[in-house]
């Protein structure tokens, strides 16, 4: 498989992929204390993750060690390093990857990966907003379905990406995304925050985000999008891949 992850995510972010069909680095002791009691699909899609995880943290100069998860189950990174694991599928047709970063450069990253297969019209209220609806009733019916997915995905990898930060959830229509399809980017924001209970640091939290510029690609199999938020102010700067 070639190097998707490497194509959308900007300088500075470093990122390992694997199919799941791949034979993952066996676990420290700890981590696979962690998830002895999951089904064994569960099991390798995890080993998967971390084996990304510590490839792609060699490539920061990290020595191999455990990486296990905080009470939220998002990955509890080494001192001074965000990043962000993703996975979807089942067996060969499975995909994994891990992207990571110096906390110095970077407040955030966040990677989705979904698989490429239209999303059902059924859940389309409940992840895209009205501007988004709008966006997809004008695009062709044989292409709503995809684009709907690749919205979906985009918002994932911003919800990663922030949750970093805020440690806070936020629902699919509280976040906006606006696409350049000529080259594969998008810009996501939150947007029409609800009136779900949240502490007030927490809603000032969300309320002071900034919007994000990501990029996304898609294959036969798979959509990935891939969002990082610079410690600088500025729009990260990608790599054409």
């Amino acid at each position: 498989m070639s190097r998707l992850l490497s194509q959308i995510v900007p300088r500075g972010v470093f990122c390992q992929e694997m199919t799941l069909a791949q034979e993952a680095e066996a676990l420290f002791p700890e981590e696979a204390a962690a998830v002895a009691r999951a089904v064994e699909s569960r099991r390798h899609e995890f080993s998967a993750g971390r084996t990304c995880a510590r490839r792609a943290l060699a490539e920061l100069g990290l020595s191999a060690a455990p990486l296990l998860a905080n009470e939220d189950r998002s990955p509890r990174w080494p001192q001074g390093v965000v990043g962000s694991i993703a996975h979807t599928g089942k067996g060969h047709q499975g995909w994994c990857g891990a992207a990571v970063g110096r906390a110095e450069h970077w407040r955030g990253i966040g990677i989705d990966a979904e698989d490429s297969t239209p999303l059902r019209t059924e859940l389309w209220s409940r992840v895209l907003g009205s501007s988004e609806l709008r966006w997809l009733q004008a695009t062709p019916a044989t292409d709503a379905g995809l684009m709907a997915k690749i919205v979906f995905c985009a918002k994932e990898a911003f919800y990663k990406c922030q949750y970093l930060t805020t440690r806070a959830f936020l629902g699919f229509t509280e976040v906006e995304v606006e696409f350049d399809l000529a080259s594969s980017q998008f810009r996501a924001r939150v947007s029409n925050l609800s009136d779900a209970e949240r502490e007030p640091k927490t809603k000032d939290a969300l309320c002071a985000l900034p919007a994000l510029t990501g990029r996304y690609c898609v294959t036969p199999a798979l959509v990935l999008a891939a969002i990082a938020w610079p410690n600088t102010g500025q729009d990260a700067a990608f790599e054409r891949g």
